[in-house]
């Protein structure tokens, strides 16, 4: 009795994984064919002077998860690599901004100056190293025993999340160089 329970749980688990990849391997091959279907009617609705924006706007929603102007949508799918450049605006919305009535990117704020471009990266690195330091002083000073204790903990991971966003705000930042280089603005 105790074999024929195994037997028939190992035969259930085989079928099982042989389900999930079956699954897996077909949703992603129709998930590939509905996209492509889905971007060829958006690209041929975003023509259509009959369509309205709002409609055009959900449909980018739906293929990016960002809603953006039709005039951006229409210069962002004009690019030479849409894909890589619609990727490179979503990181790049902190620090650049869409001209519509020029058609084209700037930088936002301080980032207007050259000099700010060129040190903001180094910056964000500083910034990483000090928080990242101050976080670490607990376990440096008192060892991991400085763990075992909430207010330490949650100065230490503050600071380090801290030191984390400001890694990712670097790398946004590079994406937003480059972003801004493939439209010809100012770098």
């Amino acid at each position: 009795m105790e074999l024929a329970v195994k037997i028939v749980g190992m035969l259930a688990s085989l079928f099982a994984l042989y389900k999930i990849i079956i699954e897996v391997v077909v949703f992603r091959s129709n998930k590939r064919r509905d996209e492509y279907e889905f971007s060829k009617k958006f690209i041929s609705d975003l023509y259509n002077e009959n369509i309205h924006r709002l409609t055009l706007e959900k449909g980018f929603l739906a293929l990016t998860g960002k809603i953006y102007p039709v005039e951006e949508m229409k210069l962002l799918l004009s690019s030479t690599d849409p894909s890589s450049s619609i990727n490179e605006r979503s990181d790049a919305a902190g620090f650049v901004e869409f001209r519509p009535d020029e058609n084209h990117y700037r930088w936002k704020g301080r980032l207007k100056s050259r000099l700010a471009q060129k040190h903001r990266v180094k910056w964000y690195y500083f910034w990483y190293s000090i928080t990242a330091f101050l976080g670490l002083i607990p376990v440096y000073i008192r060892g991991t025993s400085a763990l075992g204790e909430l207010p330490l903990v949650a100065f230490s991971g503050s600071l380090l999340l801290i030191a984390i966003m400001c890694l990712v705000a670097a790398e946004n930042f590079k994406a937003a160089k480059t972003f801004m280089g493939k439209f010809g603005a100012d770098t």
